[in-house]
């Protein structure tokens, strides 16, 4: 099957995520069309609308287009009884104490500079900081002192997800390799 289109060429994703974008790709103004409108829906809804909107691909603008075709509103999108799935994963052993001392180390305390988080008390009633690997174990990392950071649950987060994930990485390494 070509799917090579004025638009570009579609690669990857399931039969669905082809389907949709063959439906899109010689249909721009119907696709701005959709998205403009769920702009518009995120821009009354959502104080986040721009980090939203920017997750929003052709696939998810079809989707959405297509369950309002059909009739369906905002309540009714989701799935009272989701499916289950069983995955077999590869999970890296880690040693407990890295990260209890890891969090001694900072005073359960965010490792970003300037951060003004104030950790609540979890459940062990400890204050509340996240540990995490600076290297991924999955990149080679080590699970040592050397190669963990606190952070709390925004800039972990961030790290993950975020714009600015490299520049947080290279502010942790760097003082990691300061101290």
């Amino acid at each position: 099957m070509n799917t090579a289109g004025k638009y570009g060429k579609w690669s990857g994703g399931t039969k669905v995520d082809r389907e949709v974008f063959e439906e899109f790709q010689d249909d721009k103004e119907r696709l701005n069309f959709v998205v403009t409108k769920i702009k518009e829906e995120l821009q009354n809804n959502s104080p986040h609308y721009e980090d939203i909107f920017a997750d929003f691909g052709e696939a998810e603008a079809k989707k959405i287009e297509r369950l309002t075709k059909e009739g369906w509103t905002v309540e009714e999108i989701g799935n009272t009884e989701p499916s289950i799935q069983y995955r077999t994963i590869k999970q890296y052993d880690k040693i407990p104490t890295v990260s209890a001392i890891a969090k001694l180390r900072t005073g359960f305390k965010c490792e970003i500079i300037d951060c003004a988080y104030e950790p609540f008390i979890g459940l062990y009633n400890l204050p509340y900081i996240e540990v995490h690997h600076i290297i991924r174990l999955a990149d080679g990392g080590e699970d040592t002192l050397k190669n963990v950071a606190c952070l709390c649950p925004k800039h972990h987060r961030e790290i993950h997800c975020g714009k600015n994930k490299e520049n947080l990485k290279e502010i942790l390494l760097r003082k990691r390799v300061a101290s």
